[in-house]
């Protein structure tokens, strides 16, 4: 089914309504805050999905959950505060005003996390936690936002309680640990080269480790996304590789994470280097 409003019209108040007893919406790609861009041509407001949702809800007897990976989506919130009496967990892996990162084909994803999380069997607050930071690790600037108490405010100390009793699915398996890099070293200050050694170790998985990679996020202010460079095993668990790039002066964040077999991402170890001198070619 193409991602059209229509189709999306049609899941939320026909498909989705017929003998449920609870729900779960995902929309993950582009926002702006005030709405979510089905394609290049159609976007669905916030008050459209607020009519939508609350007539869905009024033929469920359970919670519904409403995860939304795009830039900007917590400013969804305060639109989505779900009807008198009706549970809604409310999940953005962004916060208003910021934008939702994508790294490494999605890899390094609020979505990719959480979601793996989920088919490990934990729970929506579980899943949220480790997605939230896992996903801060690599993306300082980027906050994810949980609302399960219905107020329209994220984050209370209150939210997660809703989240904390449901898991997604009948019977899931639960596949294993995410892998783990036990450490990451880079060089803390780099002066009059473009490029630095850095080594991961103790990479280890339930899963073969599948690859290993390095984050490299330019100094702030800086344009250009973050680029990602595969490391090389040199060893049982240990991998290395060059970061190169490193042209303009300040500090770089530099994150490693390992995929295995599965598909699990491990929460991604970060250091800091900084480029001292002028712009090198």
């Amino acid at each position: 089914m193409p991602a059209t409003g229509a189709n999306v019209e049609y899941a939320l108040t026909q498909w989705a309504a017929v003998a449920s007893q609870e729900a779960v919406v995902c929309l993950i790609g582009a926002g702006d805050g005030a709405g979510f861009f089905i394609n290049d041509t159609e976007s669905i407001s916030a008050g459209s999905l607020q009519t939508m949702l609350g007539g869905l809800q009024q033929n469920l007897s359970g919670p519904l959950l409403f995860v939304c990976d795009a830039s900007g989506a917590g400013g969804f919130l305060t639109a989505l505060v779900p009807p008198a009496g009706m549970q809604r967990i409310f999940i953005a892996g962004a916060d208003a005003g910021q934008s939702a990162s994508f790294i490494a084909g999605g890899d390094i994803s609020f979505s990719s996390y959480f979601w793996s999380k989920i088919a490990n069997g934990g729970t929506l607050r579980e899943a949220f936690r480790f997605a939230r930071d896992a996903i801060r690790y690599a993306c300082p600037q980027q906050t994810a936002v949980l609302d399960d108490n219905g107020n329209g405010i994220g984050n209370e100390y209150e939210d997660g309680m809703l989240a904390q009793q449901h898991r997604l699915g009948m019977g899931i398996m639960l596949a294993g640990d995410e892998p783990v890099v036990g450490s990451f070293i880079c060089p803390d200050t780099v002066s009059g080269a473009n490029a630095a050694l850095v080594m991961a170790f103790q990479v280890a998985g339930t899963s073969a480790i599948r690859k290993v990679c390095a984050i490299v996020t330019p100094p702030v202010g800086t344009a250009g996304p973050p680029s990602v460079i595969t490391l090389g095993r040199m060893g049982l668990s240990s991998y290395l590789g060059v970061v190169k790039g490193l042209s303009m002066p300040g500090v770089y964040t530099i994150s490693a994470y390992a995929t295995d077999d599965a598909g699990a991402v491990s929460i991604p170890v970060s250091k800091t280097l900084t480029k001292t001198g002028g712009y090198i070619h």
